[in-house]
C-alpha cells in the first residue's frame, strides 16, 4: 500500500471497486452524505473513493458491504481483495478472471483488451489504465 507521501495511481482495480461500491449504494437508494456519515468521513472522501481518486480502505469496504447487505461470501471476498490490491499496478493474479462476473462492462472491456494485447508478455503482467493514455 502506498504511504501518505506517495501519490495513488488510479488503477483498473480501484476503478472497478469504486464503480461496484457506487452501484451497490445507488441500488439501495442511499446518498453519499448518508453513507459518509455512517463511516465518519466527509462525503467528498467517499466520492473520491468511488471515483478511484483515493484507494478505499479495507475496513470501509467491509463496513459498507454490511450496510449494503452484501452477504455472498465470494463477492465480499473479491471486493475486499480489490480494496487490498487497489494500489497494485501491472500485475494480475491467475484467479482474478473468476471475479469478472461482478465487473462493470466498461472495465471488463478494458481488461479484456489488455489481455488480448499482452500476448507476448509474461503471464499476469498487464498495463494500467494510465498506461493507455
Amino acid at each position: 500500500m502506498p504511504t501518505k507521501r506517495e501519490q495513488f495511481v488510479q488503477t483498473i482495480r480501484a476503478q472497478w471497486l469504486g464503480q461496484r461500491m457506487r452501484e451497490l449504494r445507488e441500488e439501495r437508494g442511499l446518498t453519499l452524505k448518508y453513507i459518509a456519515a455512517y463511516l465518519g468521513v466527509e462525503f467528498s472522501t467517499l466520492a473520491r473513493y468511488e471515483r478511484a481518486e483515493w484507494p478505499f480502505r479495507r475496513d470501509h469496504v467491509v463496513a459498507l458491504l454490511d450496510v449494503y447487505g452484501v452477504y455472498d461470501e465470494r463477492e465480499r471476498a473479491q471486493l475486499v481483495q480489490l480494496a487490498q490490491d487497489a494500489w497494485r499496478v501491472n500485475r494480475w493474479d491467475d484467479d482474478f478472471e473468476g471475479a469478472l462476473y461482478m465487473l462493470h462492462p466498461k472495465f471488463y472491456a478494458q481488461w479484456h483488451e489488455h489481455r488480448r494485447q499482452a500476448g507476448s508478455r509474461l503471464p499476469g503482467s498487464y498495463p494500467t489504465v494510465q498506461a493507455q493514455g
